[in-house]
């Protein structure tokens, strides 16, 4: 909102015009329409940095007409999942993202971006960023059940049951992704314009710090809710 002024209206512009001081009889009112113009700064308060993503999914198949087939498959090649450090073994469903970033500097041909800003510093005009983008993209890695004439409608009934939890397990750690890069990206609009050789290190060092928060929530999430979707659980003989 804006707070109105008031002032008093200056008539010597109409002096010699009585045509058009006659418009300004009392008790006739106009309506009058501002027009705004865009120009190339930012609006005050406008955000400066946004979010573009995309969630890629990636199902690997399993195959088996029992538990114990179904879950040699679970640790096979087909499985594209690296053997976790701590467990020894192939996780069975894994979410994970990629982070990338670019912004743009006032610049004499209004053209430099993070990617380049070593090479283009010289040209700035100033390291006030104009527009950033955080660009992240969602993998999920889940199993998908190789349907075959020899597996039991109980098997199948288990199997559904097992990925459905799978696939909730693995969207507790994409929420947890996708809540703290919103807080990167308020930690990102409220860098307090740091001077062109410390502003890419700034921002590499606001990410190191989210970063470790996010490991941290994950590591809590684990805690809250198990580390793994157990197997056993869902084909108990």
């Amino acid at each position: 909102s804006h707070a109105t002024t008031c002032t008093p209206f200056d008539t010597s512009f109409y002096r010699g015009r009585p045509d058009l001081l006659e418009w300004l009889v009392y008790d006739v009112s106009y309506q009058l329409r501002p027009v705004f113009i865009a120009t190339s700064d930012p609006a005050e308060g406008s955000p400066i940095w946004r979010i573009e993503s995309e969630h890629r999914l990636i199902n690997y198949p399993v195959e088996g007409d029992s538990a114990e087939a179904l879950l040699a498959s679970l640790k096979s090649d087909t499985n594209p999942l690296d053997i976790s450090a701590s467990s020894g073994s192939k996780p069975i469903g894994f979410s994970t993202s990629f982070v990338s970033r670019e912004y743009s500097l006032p610049t004499n041909d209004q053209v430099s971006t993070g990617e380049s800003m070593t090479s283009q510093s010289a040209a700035a005009v100033s390291c006030d960023i104009n527009s950033g983008v955080i660009n992240i993209i969602y993998e999920t890695t889940l199993p998908q059940l190789t349907e075959s004439a020899g597996q039991s409608a109980e098997l199948k009934d288990n199997w559904t049951r097992f990925q459905a939890d799978v696939q909730t397990h693995e969207a507790g750690h994409s929420a947890i992704n996708r809540e703290h890069f919103q807080q990167l990206l308020a930690d990102y609009e409220a860098l307090n314009n740091p001077g062109c050789e410390e502003l890419d290190a700034e921002l590499a060092a606001l990410f190191q710090a989210r970063k470790i928060i996010i490991e941290q929530a994950h590591a809590q999430y684990h805690l809250d809710v198990g580390a793994s979707t157990s197997f056993a659980e869902y084909f108990v003989e």
